[in-house]
């Protein structure tokens, strides 16, 4: 009787023990799981970086992705999330995106050219990559038009900045961004005078290169590129306040009936990333649904 008790003790001792370990290393094996799903999920995490409401690169982006959508009463809305972190400018954008691993955002493709950040790298869209080759091509979707508008007639001084940047200064344009025409001689009359330029910021750094050269061409004028955003650029040209007005987007109807606008370039959008973020492409659809906020993360499948 002794020694069977002994050995019923010995069989739930060594019953725990072995049902002990095997517990242990599921439980190893579930924490170890939940670390990998964990990790992959902060590795596909993202912040959204948009610009500020006026923005022309984000009226242009909201559009062209489809975050613009127009509503039952035929009203143009834009779903970019209110989760957003919301950049005051390119400059800005950049310093988002180059200070949060998680960062996605947009920004002029002459802009990230132009100063491009280590801690910053531009992804593909749609398998197609951001460069102005592309954006010639129109093989990349993400473009939009650089404008030149104003209000009225213009005087001689004003007439011939404009021939200006559509002949000569097409050269200028074409280091970072698409001309529309090929460059072709200048001679100034040297008409004498002032001009203020208002309006995008994606314009801006362009505009004050032209403007430079064109006051090189012409030391009896003085122009003014002032910073703010497209809308507020068309806005001062149709309150007279400007003489030109900087639009990175398409004009709306009632824009187009107040102001007369010519296209001088032609640019991309380049949505950017941190150098760390392991995104390599996305789709538009996905674009969307990143900017209005429908998934909060790209995982393997859904890229």
């Amino acid at each position: 009787m002794k020694k069977r008790i002994m050995k019923t003790i010995a069989l739930v001792c060594a019953f725990c023990l072995l049902t002990g370990c095997s517990m242990n290393h599921v439980k190893e094996q579930n924490d170890t799981s939940a670390s990998r799903t964990a990790s992959a999920s902060k590795d596909n995490k993202i912040t959204v970086v948009s610009r500020e409401e006026g923005s022309g690169t984000r009226d242009a982006f909201v559009q062209i992705t489809g975050v613009l959508q127009t509503d039952d009463e035929g009203r143009k809305i834009d779903q970019t999330t209110d989760q957003a972190v919301i950049a005051s400018n390119a400059e800005d954008m950049i310093k988002q995106v180059a200070s949060n691993e998680t960062a996605i955002g947009y920004v002029s493709l002459g802009e990230y050219l132009n100063r491009k950040d280590e801690n910053i790298r531009a992804i593909d869209v749609n398998g197609v990559a951001a460069t102005k080759k592309n954006v010639e091509k129109e093989s990349y979707v993400l473009s939009r038009p650089f404008n030149l508008a104003y209000s009225g007639k213009l005087n001689d001084l004003e007439e011939e900045f404009l021939r200006y940047v559509m002949s000569k200064g097409q050269g200028t344009i074409s280091q970072s961004y698409v001309s529309v025409k090929k460059e072709e001689s200048f001679l100034s009359l040297k008409p004498e005078g002032s001009i203020i330029v208002n309006g995008s910021t994606s314009m801006a750094p362009v505009m004050k290169e032209l403007a430079k050269d064109y006051m090189k061409e012409n030391p009896n004028a003085t122009i003014q590129i002032q910073v703010t955003d497209s809308t507020s650029g068309l806005t001062a040209a149709m309150q007279n306040s400007c003489d030109f007005a900087m639009a990175s987007r398409d004009l709306k109807d009632y824009e187009q009936e107040l102001l007369t606008y010519k296209t001088i370039a032609k640019d991309g959008i380049a949505v950017v990333v941190n150098k760390k973020n392991t995104i390599k492409d996305i789709s538009l659809k996905q674009l969307k649904q990143v900017f209005t906020g429908e998934i909060h993360s790209l995982n393997e499948e859904e890229q």
